[in-house]
């Protein structure tokens, strides 16, 4: 599971085997994303299927599952009560390097991943899997409420855990699923549902918002066979394709934190806090809207003319006071060094980013340039510019550069994504 946490969170923001204090367990992985908390606590349990079912049943839901309660619950609190007592190592002496919710209270989402095997990798043919009844039955295999202080614990097995971070393999998606699911579990007074084909509904019927998250409905409205319906009705694969171009803003994502953590920071290194922050802008992106994102760095990848710098410009559809540029650099010139086109190119995004300040209403800018796809040098740079102190000299510097060439021929594009 945690490869596709990481995968879907990024490694950044995926933080396994964390402690509150020496020797002391927090939780099994914890992701610290903005505001929004997830703990989750996975347990595996050999499932005896040589035992009558409801013996069988009884012992390992106490096992694997009230246990994962109970740690959800301690971590929950700790976290409440002192955010910055979380150590990524078992001496405590590591803290979590970027602060948890610092804009405001945490928003928790409880995780409790049951497998009926210890090997996370072995295939139980007999395991039917869980459904999600209430009011609830002393049938086995079936899930009723299940809540630590008025907040939902949404309990998965291994496959559907799985399948749930493939599906929903960004920050925000995954957010938005356990959100709205913990909605529709308190409101509902009767429900019976697999969980595959609740997550399929909440595909069919994302929301109308720019960022098209999933929309879990209300779970009367889940029946059987919507994820069959999903799986063969094009849908999905349509997705699957659209999707692809985005997956660039992920793997950027990735590089920068790796380049990061190994220190290898061209010039200014900023504290760890920034580092984040600028990044999780990007990852604060669903899938939907990084497909949008993705759009604009693509159409300058693939201008025919690659000898020269392109740029373009695109409003986050998720942050409305938040404006990217994107500019691709060519190959370096024989008679430049290495660190004199990186300064040069530097400037040249800084350039850009200042102009987009001046010409768009959003207050952050968040300038990224890449190499094109025949530059041999691999360097990347990433400038934040917040414009909230900005000031008349600030645009008049704007409007020079934008005199002398920079986005001086900007052309907009309508472009209609179909989700």
């Amino acid at each position: 599971m945690l490869s596709l946490v990481q995968r879907s969170f990024l490694k950044l923001w995926a933080v396994p085997n964390s402690f509150y204090a020496q020797s002391k367990e927090l939780s099994d992985l914890i992701i610290p994303f903005g505001d929004d908390v997830i703990i989750i606590s996975d347990k595996a349990c050999r499932f005896d299927f040589e035992k009558p079912p409801k013996l069988a049943w009884g012992r390992w839901y106490r096992s694997a599952i009230k246990d994962s309660v109970r740690q959800l619950k301690a971590a929950m609190q700790r976290i409440e009560r002192a955010p910055e007592s979380v150590f990524t190592d078992s001496r405590a002496s590591s803290p979590l390097p970027w602060p948890i919710a610092q804009n405001g209270k945490p928003r928790f989402h409880l995780v409790a991943v049951a497998r009926p095997d210890p090997s996370p990798d072995s295939e139980l043919p007999d395991w039917p899997g869980l459904r999600y009844r209430f009011p609830i039955s002393d049938e086995p295999f079936r899930i009723g409420k299940v809540d630590v202080g008025g907040r939902q614990v949404h309990i998965f097995d291994g496959p559907t855990i799985d399948l749930i971070l493939d599906r929903l393999d960004t920050a925000p998606d995954f957010i938005a699923y356990l959100t709205e699911r913990a909605e529709r579990l308190a409101e509902a007074n009767e429900y019976d549902f697999s969980e595959r084909d609740l997550l399929a509904a909440s595909l069919i019927g994302w929301d109308k918002a720019p960022t098209r998250l999933p929309s879990a409905p209300p779970l009367e409205a889940v029946t059987d066979g919507l994820w069959e319906m999903y799986e063969t009705g094009g849908i999905a694969r349509f997705r699957h394709l659209a999707d692809s171009k985005s997956m660039i803003i992920d793997a950027f994502v990735e590089h920068t934190h790796d380049e990061f953590v190994a220190g290898r920071v061209l010039y200014d290194q900023p504290t760890y806090a920034q580092h984040e922050y600028a990044m999780r802008l990007l990852a604060a992106e669903s899938r939907f809207a990084r497909r949008v994102v993705a759009t604009e760095l693509h159409d300058i990848l693939d201008e025919p003319d690659q000898s020269t710098f392109w740029a373009s410009t695109v409003r986050s559809p998720t942050n409305p006071s938040l404006r990217y540029v994107w500019l691709i650099y060519p190959k370096r010139p024989e008679e430049m060094s290495e660190a004199e086109f990186d300064r040069f190119a530097e400037q040249h995004l800084k350039q850009h980013v200042l102009v987009a300040q001046g010409l768009f209403e959003e207050t952050l800018v968040l300038g990224i340039c890449l190499p094109n796809r025949t530059a041999e040098d691999t360097a990347t740079v990433t400038v934040l510019h917040d414009g909230s102190n900005w000031t008349e000299t600030d645009r008049q510097e704007a409007l020079k550069l934008q005199e002398h060439g920079v986005f001086s021929q900007l052309e907009a594009i309508e472009r209609a994504h179909i989700p």
